[in-house]
């Protein structure tokens, strides 16, 4: 296969991954909203305030006794995969296994000895003391679950990956609307164990196929798997709870500082601009995560991979940047009512900021790849910690709309320095392509932003929807030029007029 022919394999191995998880996030959104709106009517305020809690709880307890095993098994799975070593994987896979009992039983242990407590704090009564005793138990299936689906993500099966989050999706939705429509907040416990061990179960569907016995299962062979999984693991743990702080921070300014509305204004343009990007960070996760790990120790094809990741996450983006950008009221209106306008002005600082994660995501991960674990610990803490200043200088300087600034600011700045890190150490950076493709964006936002201030709303709305149309086809036809040579592109672009397909061509042999 020729160099060309390789990138091409790879552009489309990414737009094919980014498409069935997408597709999968799109399915479990729409059934997820389905399933809150039924449960909102069965259970009203209280009971999903009681589901709120219980899931906070867990999530938090999940986070510290999970230690990012999924996470780090993802890369260990593909590094050995990398290397065709079964025996490896197999060995790899046990200590997973052995390493979400013993977590996930120290989990249920902490819940069972501090039940009293916890309920005495959260709910200021005993009553709930054995419903959060009981709940420990979804600790260990959680921690099953994710370290089967590190199998599955490790083995690259991205169509069974978007099978079991479908299905996991659709049968939990099934059960708490069967548990909470017969029980009603009694079935609250129930249907959340009962959700967790289907999640287990399912994934354990689709990982069962790509286990393999190691011919050495000694505790001591885990241990020493184990210690490589739990530093990494650690180090990432480590990084969602500085991640999940970091907002937390925002919103006691806000609250101590504007009150509660104003803390809706900005959770309410936060979930918006969240869902649009959340869609490629999960395909980048799911897919180019283990190819990335498969090819760690090769640097030109790490930075290839890495260059082309960044280069499809741009050119899908682009369109949707400036659209959001623009029609952030618009938006804001339709998803949430009049009331929440002023959110409008913050949504644009997210999406920027969110923006910045597609291109800071792709080169954060040669160093998961590596399996550095202090190395990803401090870069995340030196990341939190300028988060946090620039969220303290513009609030104070800009009020709300600054702790959106802050965030599209800090991702710039957190951009530039990653890159000039990764430079020096691993010697990756940015291609030409990836460069003209920011500049681009840096483009057409600073023309939207001239057309704002020179033209009346009237004319600056048609402006603003030609730019669109225009940045739409340029990410169009820059896709196209990447996999212009895959064999279902070339039969569809064979019925088109020969001239077009003349056009095509000469612009490929061109710019491509």
């Amino acid at each position: 296969m020729s160099s060309s022919d390789k990138k091409n394999a790879s552009y489309g191995a990414i737009l094919k991954s980014s498409s069935i998880i997408g597709g999968s996030q799109a399915f479990s959104y729409a059934v997820g909203l389905a399933r809150t709106k039924i449960v909102a009517v069965l259970l009203g305020p209280s009971g999903v305030g009681l589901i709120g809690i219980y899931n906070s709880i867990i999530a938090l307890t999940f986070t510290v006794t999970g230690m990012g095993l999924g996470n780090s098994g993802v890369r260990e799975i593909s590094a050995a995969r990398g290397k065709d070593d079964l025996e490896e994987i197999g060995q790899v896979q046990l200590a997973l296994r052995r390493l979400a009992f013993i977590l996930g039983g120290a989990g249920c242990i902490f819940f069972v000895l501090c039940a009293p407590w916890l309920s005495q704090i959260l709910f200021q009564d005993s009553k709930y003391t054995l419903p959060i005793a009981i709940i420990g138990i979804i600790l260990i299936f959680n921690g099953l679950k994710s370290t089967q689906t590190a199998t599955i993500q490790g083995f690259r099966k991205i169509s069974a990956l978007a099978k079991a989050t479908m299905l996991g999706t659709l049968l939990s939705s099934i059960v708490a609307i069967g548990f909470y429509g017969i029980l009603g907040e009694k079935g609250i416990v129930p249907a959340l164990i009962t959700i967790s061990a289907l999640g287990m179960l399912v994934s354990w569907r689709y990982a069962k196929p790509l286990y393999h016995q190691p011919s050495d299962s000694s505790w001591l062979r885990s241990w020493l798997h184990s210690r490589r999984l739990l530093a990494l693991g650690a180090a990432l743990a480590w990084g969602a709870l500085l991640g999940e702080m970091t907002p937390f921070l925002a919103r006691a300014l806000i609250v101590r500082d504007l009150g509660i509305a104003a803390n809706g204004y900005y959770v309410a343009a936060w979930a918006i601009s969240g869902l649009f990007i959340k869609f490629l960070l999960s395909a980048m996760w799911a897919d180019f995560f283990p190819r990335l790990s498969e090819a760690a120790n090769s640097l030109e094809t790490r930075n290839r991979l890495v260059n082309e990741q960044t280069e499809v996450g741009i050119i899908v983006a682009l369109p949707g940047v400036l659209a959001m950008t623009i029609l952030a009221p618009l938006i804001i209106r339709i998803l949430y009512t009049q009331e929440f306008a002023p959110a409008a002005e913050l949504l644009p600082w997210f999406v920027l900021g969110l923006f910045g994660r597609i291109t800071s995501w792709p080169m954060g991960m040669i160093v998961l790849a590596k399996g550095e674990a202090t190395v990803q610990a401090v870069m995340q803490t030196v990341s939190a910690t300028m988060h946090v200043a620039w969220l303290y200088v513009m609030f104070r300087l800009f009020s709300l709309q600054g702790l959106a600034m802050a965030f599209a600011l800090h991702y710039v700045i957190y951009n530039m320095l990653l890159h000039a890190f990764l430079f020096k150490r691993y010697g990756f950076c940015w291609s030409a392509a990836v460069c003209r493709l920011l500049l681009m964006l840096v483009s057409f936002l600073l023309i939207i932003a001239v057309l704002k201030l020179m033209l009346p709303l009237m004319y600056y709305g048609i402006a603003c929807a030609l730019v669109i149309m225009v940045a739409s086809g340029y990410s169009s036809f820059q896709l196209y030029i990447r996999i212009a040579s895959n064999p279902k592109l070339e039969k569809l672009v064979a019925k088109f007029p020969k001239g077009w397909v003349d056009f095509l061509d000469s612009m490929v042999r061109r710019y491509g």
